[in-house]
């Protein structure tokens, strides 16, 4: 599978085969397989990464918005289904947000709270450490 996918990698670096056509399988092959076999082939995504940070022959946008959505979309959908297993795999999860963090400008719209909605039934209760159990 790792293979298949660098394939396709070389293929869309080597402008033979569109980028967001290439994000759209990636989105369609890492919906298939497990978890288990995402967090073995979510490597290959870090080749993404480095492809883009190059920006070699002002490649600015060899990134196009509909390539962006479908990579947003498929770390999405990682970390919704890492986060309702009963496993909740930190480390994974921890990974597809940095490679988030690092693929993203940090100004993106998606990663932005525009309409300022926050959840108001939230609340924190402090208590004062003489009060816990707890020891030093």
């Amino acid at each position: 599978m790792k293979t298949i996918l660098h394939n396709l990698f070389e293929l869309t670096v080597r402008e033979f085969y569109p980028v967001s056509e290439t994000f759209q399988l990636y989105s369609m092959i890492f919906d298939m397989v497990t978890l288990k076999t995402a967090e073995e082939i979510f490597s290959i995504l870090d080749d993404w990464h480095e492809f883009f940070k190059r920006d070699e022959n002002n490649r600015k946008e060899f990134f196009p918005a509909h390539a962006k959505k479908c990579t947003l979309r498929l770390c999405n959908d990682l970390l919704r289904r890492s986060s309702t297993t009963g496993s909740r795999d930190i480390k994974f999860s921890g990974k597809v947000q940095l490679f988030l963090a690092q693929i993203f400008p940090i100004d993106e719209k998606s990663g932005l709270n525009l309409p300022s909605n926050f959840n108001l039934e939230n609340t924190t209760d402090f208590v004062k450490e003489e009060d816990t159990v707890l020891t030093k």
